[in-house]
Protein backbone atom coordinates (compact mmCIF):
# COMPACT_ATOMS: atom_id res chain seq x y z
CA UNK A 1 0.00 0.00 0.00
CA UNK A 2 2.99 2.31 0.28
CA UNK A 3 3.21 2.60 -3.50
CA UNK A 4 -0.47 3.55 -3.70
CA UNK A 5 0.09 6.43 -1.28
CA UNK A 6 3.14 7.59 -3.25
CA UNK A 7 1.17 7.44 -6.50
CA UNK A 8 -1.64 9.49 -4.97
CA UNK A 9 0.83 12.07 -3.66
CA UNK A 10 2.51 12.29 -7.05
CA UNK A 11 -0.82 12.64 -8.84
CA UNK A 12 -1.89 15.40 -6.47
CA UNK A 13 1.43 17.20 -6.85
CA UNK A 14 1.32 17.03 -10.65
CA UNK A 15 -2.27 18.28 -10.71
CA UNK A 16 -1.39 21.23 -8.47
CA UNK A 17 1.65 22.00 -10.62
CA UNK A 18 -0.42 21.83 -13.81
CA UNK A 19 -2.98 24.24 -12.38
CA UNK A 20 -0.22 26.59 -11.25
CA UNK A 21 1.27 26.62 -14.76
CA UNK A 22 -2.14 27.26 -16.31
CA UNK A 23 -2.73 30.13 -13.89
CA UNK A 24 0.66 31.65 -14.74
CA UNK A 25 -0.06 31.39 -18.48
CA UNK A 26 -3.44 33.06 -17.99
CA UNK A 27 -1.88 35.84 -15.91
CA UNK A 28 0.72 36.48 -18.60
CA UNK A 29 -1.96 36.61 -21.28
CA UNK A 30 -4.12 38.96 -19.22
CA UNK A 31 -1.27 41.22 -18.15
CA UNK A 32 0.80 41.25 -21.33
CA UNK A 33 1.37 44.64 -22.88
CA UNK A 34 3.98 46.19 -25.17
CA UNK A 35 5.85 47.99 -22.38
CA UNK A 36 6.01 44.97 -20.05
CA UNK A 37 8.72 42.49 -20.99
CA UNK A 38 7.72 38.97 -19.96
CA UNK A 39 10.09 36.36 -18.60
CA UNK A 40 10.25 33.33 -20.88
CA UNK A 41 8.31 30.29 -19.71
CA UNK A 42 10.16 27.12 -18.93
Amino acid sequence: MVMKEKDEELTLFLEMRRREIEREKNNILLNSSADEPQAPLG
